[in-house]
């Protein structure tokens, strides 16, 4: 399996940014938890999502020592009108849609574009073609995330509980746009990813 210094070199050159500066970012997103830290000669591998958390980190680009903070504060961002309590009582379905964050809807999404030719089951293949054209917009005056398909529309928007979705036509802001093209360029990263890791997460994208 990949380690945070291979995922470090992947991101950069995936990125175009200097390794460097990626590595300053893997080291505080290691301090604060969101990335695994090696122990001596214990290595510590990593995983989709851990990309995920620092590809954001170099994207938002904000002060070294305020990148966890600001990776955590989108990535657990949940759908538009999502309560912060979530009944225990919804329909499984439902309260699994509910419950997801901005992490979970781009782990499935790279999920779907790094998945190795001849495994994505052939119901599935649309979707994959779907999210690899997806596009998510990190708006950085404040916290939302928006999803735009192929042609431009927003097909998901994240927002954090309690708070309206921001007008943009109206207002001038900044954002930050990850295409799910990227994930293409880890394709061939070793996230330590099993036959049984591949087939569970069909399974569970089929339901």
């Amino acid at each position: 399996m990949g380690s945070v210094s291979s995922l470090v070199e992947a991101t950069a050159k995936a990125m175009s940014v200097e390794e460097s500066t990626v590595s300053q970012y893997s080291r505080q997103l290691i301090n604060a938890g969101l990335l695994p830290k090696s122990r001596g000669r214990a290595v510590a591998a990593v995983g989709p999502r851990d990309a995920i958390r620092l590809i954001l980190a170099v994207g938002l680009d904000g002060r070294f020592n305020a990148s966890a903070s600001k990776v955590s504060g989108y990535t657990n961002l949940l759908h538009d009108g999502v309560p912060q309590v979530i009944p225990q009582a919804l329909e499984p379905g439902l309260r699994s849609y509910l419950s997801e964050t901005v992490e979970d809807s781009l782990y499935y999404s790279m999920m779907l574009v790094i998945a190795p030719d001849g495994l994505v089951p052939e119901q599935l293949e649309g979707q994959r073609r779907a999210h690899r054209n997806l596009r998510y917009e990190f708006i950085l005056n404040w916290p939302q995330v928006l999803v735009h398909d192929q042609q431009g529309g927003v097909v998901e928007a994240f927002k954090r509980s309690g708070t309206l979705l921001g007008h943009l036509e109206a207002t001038t802001y900044t954002s930050f746009t990850l295409s799910c093209h990227l994930f293409d360029a880890l394709s061939d990263f070793d996230f330590g990813l099993k036959a049984q890791d591949w087939a569970e997460f069909f399974e569970e994208a089929l339901k």
